[in-house]
């Protein structure tokens, strides 16, 4: 699991959790959903108010963001794993910046019971079968940050989710690569 990371923003930064891969992909659309740009957006929405420790966001504070939500999103993409890791996007927040506050326990007892769409069970399934553990291990214990570099590493080639460069194409769909403006 990360340390707490500091995402940048215009004024200053915000630190968010290396998340359970449960929470993390809570409300992911489903596969039917994929070319819904309005479901990614909410998802993306959904993720940062889960990962994000501070300061607390609303759906308020997200929309008055506007683009600046984007680049806020696409650091935690990339502090994770889910895109090339950029380092200037991000850095470890340390004990010496802020006292980071706890994952809220809401979000594991609301997220953590709902089984993932299709294109992710996928990915639980052989990643569990190659670690030999019970896939309820890697949903649920699991930080987003694991998940996402063992996929890399045991299942490249198997990976319904990194697949033939799927990765790119489904943040894109929410608006979040940088050579796709949202809402464009």
């Amino acid at each position: 699991m990360l340390p707490s990371l500091a995402l940048p923003c215009q004024d200053g930064f915000l630190l968010a959790h290396d998340v359970p891969v449960g929470v993390f992909f809570a409300d992911y659309p489903l596969d039917a959903e994929q070319g819904n740009r309005q479901r990614w957006e909410g998802w993306a929405n959904a993720m940062l108010l889960r990962a994000v420790a501070a300061p607390t966001l609303t759906p308020a504070l997200l929309d008055r963001l506007g683009p600046e939500r984007d680049g806020i999103a696409r650091s935690y993409l990339h502090a994770v794993g889910w895109l090339s890791i950029s380092p200037e996007l991000i850095r470890p927040a340390t004990a010496a910046l802020v006292d980071v506050p706890p994952l809220d326990p809401q979000h594991l007892l609301t997220c953590l019971p709902r089984l993932p769409s299709g294109t992710i069970r996928a990915d639980i399934l052989a990643l569990s079968e190659r670690a030999n553990l019970p896939p309820h291990v890697v949903w649920a214990h699991w930080s987003i940050a694991d998940f996402m570099f063992s996929v890399k590493a045991l299942i490249p080639e198997q990976s319904t989710v990194l697949g033939h460069g799927e990765h790119l194409t489904l943040v894109q769909r929410a608006g979040l690569a940088p050579d796709h403006p949202r809402g464009g």
